[in-house]
């Protein structure tokens, strides 16, 4: 596999810097789409990050709600804007370091391409994507390499999750790029 797409991303805690100390109880957010890390259910974020999170704040006594906030790009936007205190579960990136701090890292996961079963292809090095059509989720950034490469050399669109999952099967992309775990 490319090196490119082996690199391990650390799954952080985001704080916004502004928000945090301007009221009693803090807003914290996470993907709603994302197991076994976060999902929606029943109207509630369930999961390991969920789980850790709430560990997390009553071990610092830190008063916090973890509520769905929207889509996974929809929380994220709303903790640029101000609305949201804690994002759970979001990779590192320049352009996220602008309105986050960032905790250490609690989790590394690494990213990988889905093929279709079938559907396989050589893959040695990412030149050979450049061919082919990728899809990843909406709101997701896997590094500052990988996200340029994606942005700038290869022909990956972005979708819902489960927009991704359905191309993929019904062959209108060739791959999906997504967290191992």
């Amino acid at each position: 596999m490319q090196k490119y797409f082996i690199y391990l991303f650390a799954v952080v805690f985001g704080f916004t810097a502004v928000n945090a100390v301007a009221q009693d109880k803090l807003i914290a957010s996470g993907s709603p789409n994302y197991p076994p890390f976060m999902w929606l259910e029943d109207g509630k974020l369930h999961g390991v990050s969920i789980d850790l999170a709430e560990a997390v704040f009553k071990k610092l006594k830190i008063s916090a709600e973890i509520k769905p906030e929207g889509t996974w790009q929809e929380v994220q936007d709303k903790c640029r804007e101000g609305k949201i205190d804690i994002l759970v579960g979001i990779y590192r990136n320049k352009q996220r370091l602008k309105y986050l701090d960032f905790t250490a890292p609690y989790l590394m996961e690494p990213v990988m391409l889905c093929v279709k079963k079938g559907k396989t292809f050589p893959f040695r090095k990412h030149d050979q994507l450049r061919t082919k059509k990728g899809i990843t989720s909406v709101g997701e950034s896997y590094g500052e390499k990988v996200d340029s490469l994606l942005r700038n050399h290869l022909n990956v669109k972005k979708a819902p999750l489960n927009e991704c999952y359905k191309q993929l099967l019904d062959g209108k992309v060739d791959y999906l790029i997504i967290g191992k775990y």
